[in-house]
């Protein structure tokens, strides 16, 4: 569906696609009549500008760092992310104007905080019905060049990079008691999410220790879950980049002593069936673990989605039958 079609017009598809496929499988919802409203998470319009560090060839870094700084002095605004939407909205059939409340530009952490924003709009009253989402391309000119100048691209001669992907997905996010009272079929229920920091990030050019996704992890994960005898089923965002492993692996040795079952733990990596879908993969994740409870997949009762981005932010949340 995005063959031929660059930049926003490449995510306009994604989004259209992927919100045409919500409507279809929540005909049932009451987005049709209550308060409903957006949250998104977007790729940054600045990200080919991140992590300039990695780049070896220095004429180019300077070059690139240049063009950067000239950016930095322009405004940017959320005019695009309102467009994307309205656009898409119009296009699948969407009923009336989406209302966009809440855009997250912080790369696979970025649903996460869209959840936890729509989350705390629902309690307070704001909305009835949240649709919390994710679009997303690596797979655009601009965007290939950046990651293969920044080393971070999967090639022959670079085998241990990611392999760029692409995705749109959606799912809605209601309140328990007024899901109930409808009857409606509820796939999982969303347990807390938890927001953390990594100083040593991807784009620092350090070896990460784990420390900030080993104190989030501390946090997040109850003695319930930790006790529980259940094998843990992990879903990640690990893409191959030796930066993601390595954070992953010290976090794994920091927390097994008071976790044992840790060690045994069942690990999905969407990355390996979509490629790294950037700021889109939370929302993969969530329908992915939500299809494995509706159709069997998982026999287990629990499902611990753990994000990282390339910058600082960590986030975890836990998704239970």
């Amino acid at each position: 569906i995005t063959e031929g079609f660059e930049g926003q017009a490449r995510l306009l598809r994604l989004a259209t696609a992927a919100l045409n496929d919500l409507m279809l499988q929540t005909s049932h919802s009451p987005w049709k009549q209550g308060k409903t409203a957006f949250y998104l998470s977007l790729p940054d319009p600045r990200r080919i500008y991140t992590g300039l560090g990695l780049i070896p060839d220095e004429e180019e870094r300077k070059e690139k760092e240049e063009e950067a700084r000239e950016l930095a002095a322009e405004s940017l605004d959320d005019v695009w992310a309102h467009s994307l939407l309205t656009n898409a909205a119009r296009l699948s059939g969407w009923p009336g104007d989406p209302d966009l409340r809440f855009i997250a530009t912080s790369g696979s952490t970025g649903v996460a905080q869209a959840v936890q924003k729509a989350m705390e709009d629902m309690e307070n009253g704001i909305i009835d019905v949240a649709v919390v989402g994710g679009v997303d391309s690596l797979l655009d000119e601009e965007t290939l060049v950046w990651l293969e100048n920044t080393l971070r691209l999967k090639t022959p001669d670079m085998p241990v990079g990611l392999q760029p992907g692409e995705a749109g997905a959606f799912f809605t996010l209601e309140k328990f008691q007024q899901v109930s009272k409808v009857k409606t079929k509820i796939l999982a229920k969303i347990q807390g999410v938890h927001m953390g920091l990594e100083t040593r990030t991807l784009f620092s050019g350090e070896p990460p220790l784990g420390q900030g996704l080993t104190a989030l992890m501390e946090k997040a994960i109850s003695g319930d879950v930790r006790n529980n005898g259940q094998i843990p089923w992990i879903v990640t965002d690990q893409n191959g980049e030796t930066y993601r492993a390595m954070e992953w692996g010290h976090a794994v040795v920091r927390l097994i002593k008071d976790w044992p079952l840790l060690g045994e733990t069942v690990l999905w990596y969407p990355a390996m069936n979509f490629g790294d879908t950037g700021a889109a993969f939370g929302a993969v994740a969530t329908c992915m673990v939500l299809q494995a409870f509706d159709r069997g997949y998982w026999i287990g009762n629990s499902a611990i989605v753990v994000l990282s981005s390339p910058t600082a932010t960590r986030s975890i949340y836990i998704l239970n039958k």
